[in-house]
């Protein structure tokens, strides 16, 4: 006990509550010295005694700061702030951490479509979710395929994947009864395949006549605030594309009117769309 000085206790846990021992807590803050430094012990405890009064900075991280994840802040190097008062009292700060989940998916139409080999959109995002996340979801840009997801806490219930960032392109609005569900393990990559939408759109002039080389576009919005535009390629010598989407509503163009679609887990493979290029 001291009457002009207070305590700081930080615990550290891994995914499954169980305590982190071995990690590095760093607290800066009044007094000298300005910077202290305890490693958690067996319990996933450090305990900073006898501290001045004041506002501390918490953090943890100096000894692995890339292959651990924080679960609040989604960083390796998480930052808590406490005060500390003076009387003895104890100001508590709590981390889950763990090390990073990798994810990687490859976006497929399901087995049985005509052309289970049809590229995505190399622009086409990609949604995980996870109740636990602070917004429930987190959305990753397109960066072709396979899509790698790195620095993922590893939730031990994994996450849901769909393709595309929009809330309408959730496949339970969509026909499905449920997302696929990807594990996250601890310092591991899990692979697989996302299912998706197929679609072959057929690009011709006004006499119907097959366009080739016509760069084509698909735009998801529902006046939810939430839009996405992907880049389709452009139609080969037979006027087609063939390309696994997103599922949900969607408005195919090639320079000519727009066509609207909406994509399902129920939806002929591939959906067949025709518009107009002039």
């Amino acid at each position: 006990y001291s009457a002009t000085a207070g305590h700081v206790a930080v615990t550290v846990t891994d995914r499954l509550g169980q305590p982190a021992a071995l990690h590095a807590v760093r607290v800066e803050g009044p007094g000298s010295p300005p910077v202290r430094f305890i490693t958690t012990n067996a319990e996933g405890c450090a305990f900073f005694a006898f501290l001045p009064p004041g506002s501390y900075t918490v953090s943890l991280g100096t000894n692995s700061p890339t292959t651990y994840i924080d679960q609040a802040s989604g960083g390796p190097n998480p930052i808590k702030t406490v005060t500390v008062a003076a009387g003895g009292a104890t100001a508590a700060a709590l981390f889950a951490y763990d090390r990073q989940a990798t994810l990687r998916v490859d976006p497929e139409p399901p087995l049985g479509a005509e052309s289970t080999t049809a590229m995505a959109p190399p622009d086409m995002a990609y949604t995980l979710a996870n109740t636990d996340l602070p917004s429930g979801t987190k959305i990753f840009a397109g960066n072709g395929e396979p899509r790698e997801f790195t620095g993922l806490f590893p939730y031990p219930s994994g996450y849901g994947v769909w393709a595309g960032k929009c809330p309408a392109a959730n496949p339970t609005l969509n026909g499905a009864t449920g997302l696929q569900t990807f594990a996250a393990e601890p310092g591991e990559v899990t692979a697989g395949t996302l299912t998706t939408a197929l679609v072959r759109l057929r690009v011709v002039d006004a006499l119907g006549a097959p366009r080739s080389g016509r760069p084509a576009t698909a735009t998801m919005d529902v006046g939810d605030g939430c839009v996405e535009t992907l880049a389709l390629g452009s139609s080969n010598a037979l006027g087609e594309i063939v390309v696994a989407m997103p599922y949900g509503p969607w408005q195919f163009r090639a320079g000519g009117p727009p066509e609207n679609a909406v994509l399902t887990t129920a939806s002929p493979l591939p959906v067949e769309i025709q518009v107009l290029s002039p």
